[in-house]
């Protein structure tokens, strides 16, 4: 059974939260991917309760539509990389990998510069047309992930990037983006709700790629 679950704490108890109007390809009433793209980010949002995602079909698509996609991130923006690489991967998508082994990024950053970490392994890898490269980062002020954007788009291919604090560095470079805006107290921005809508729209990206897949 393909059906998601999701478990959503109500006070002192859970309540288990299924999914299973995704169908599992693009049936006629959902017409094309784009609608179908839509309509999978705003169901999962609503159910769990998630404000808007600025940008999160188009940003979906983009990943979807990829010949390969590679994710990076810094901290929880990392784990959150990694999961999205996992899940992504188990959805039809062989081709996309986190570029977080440690080995690699511990020697970038020691033999030459820990801004370079995810930006030289793009070069290694030939990332090029119809590469796509999901930048997560909660802030957008990243130096590494910043970098990185820069570098692949010198080498041709797309950026995706998941942020949340905006006007930021990382948003010009992006192809597209989806954002989260989230903030607490006298305007300062809450950086656990952004990880949230972050991981909201990677399992959204996943229920949209294992149904485009043949």
């Amino acid at each position: 059974d393909d059906v998601v679950q999701h478990a959503i704490a109500h006070g002192d108890h859970v309540e288990a939260v299924h999914f299973p109007y995704l169908p599992e390809t693009v049936s006629a009433d959902l017409g094309t991917p784009e609608r179908y793209a839509r309509y999978v980010c705003r169901t999962y949002r609503q159910k769990l309760g998630f404000p808007d995602i600025l940008g999160e079909a188009e940003a979906a698509l983009a990943v979807a539509r990829a010949k390969r996609v590679l994710t990076c991130g810094n901290g929880g923006s990392a784990h959150i990389a990694l999961h999205a690489a996992l899940d992504w991967a188990k959805a039809g998508g062989e081709w996309t990998e986190c570029l977080a082994e440690v080995g690699v990024v511990t020697a970038i950053g020691n033999d030459q510069d820990f801004t370079e970490v995810f930006a030289k392994q793009l070069e290694t890898k030939q990332v090029g047309s119809g590469d796509v490269l999901v930048c997560f980062s909660a802030s957008g002020d990243s130096p590494n992930v910043v970098k990185a954007a820069t570098a692949a788009r010198a080498l041709g291919a797309q950026v995706v990037g998941v942020t949340g604090v905006f006007p930021n560095r990382l948003l010009p470079l992006c192809n597209v983006a989806a954002v989260i805006s989230h903030k607490l107290n006298a305007g300062t921005w809450g950086y656990g709700p952004i990880e949230d809508g972050m991981q909201t729209w990677t399992h959204a990206v996943t229920a949209i790629l294992a149904g485009l897949r043949p």
